[in-house]
Order: C-alpha cells, then sequence, then structure tokens
C-alpha cells in the first residue's frame, strides 16, 4: 500500500480501517473522470471506524470535517456505491 492515503486521514495516528478507506478514496480518484477526480482529490475524514451492525453484518463510519460534508455528500452515490464493493 503507498502513502497516498495519508493526504486522506486528518489524524496523525490512523488504524487499519481508516488506511483500507483513505487507500479505498485515492484508487476511486484513479479511476473516475476528469470532473469527480478533482472534486474527490479534495475530500479528506478525520476517522473510520468498523462497528458490529448485529446479525453478522459490519458497519464502516466515516467522520468527516464539517466543511466538507457539502462535498461528500454531492459525491455520495458514487463513494457509497464504490465503497460498498470494495468492504464487501
Amino acid at each position: 500500500m503507498s502513502v497516498a492515503w495519508r493526504k486522506k486521514v486528518l489524524k496523525q495516528d490512523a488504524d487499519a480501517v481508516e488506511q483500507s478507506v483513505a487507500q479505498a478514496l485515492v484508487d476511486l480518484e484513479k479511476a473516475v473522470d476528469g470532473q469527480q477526480k478533482a472534486e474527490i482529490r479534495d475530500l479528506a475524514f478525520i476517522s473510520a471506524s468498523e462497528i458490529d451492525a448485529g446479525a453478522g453484518k459490519k458497519v464502516i463510519l466515516v467522520v468527516v470535517p464539517y466543511t466538507l460534508l457539502n462535498n461528500f455528500r454531492k459525491l455520495h452515490h458514487i463513494l457509497t456505491m464504490n465503497l460498498e464493493k470494495k468492504f464487501r
């Protein structure tokens, strides 16, 4: 795994889940077209954690800064679809 993910996490000591989510954002940035690539490049998050949702299912909770919330909302469909593929 490259260190390109480091720009996506806004805290110093990232755990394995946060590294995986950040790397998924970097991979997604490389896979999309020009306009969305620029929008995804600007995304970063504070933390990510894996939570047990019951019935043997896991959920990844990604905490984003308030200032980037609208950017995440605009790309929500693309992010959700691609992150679900990555973490199944």
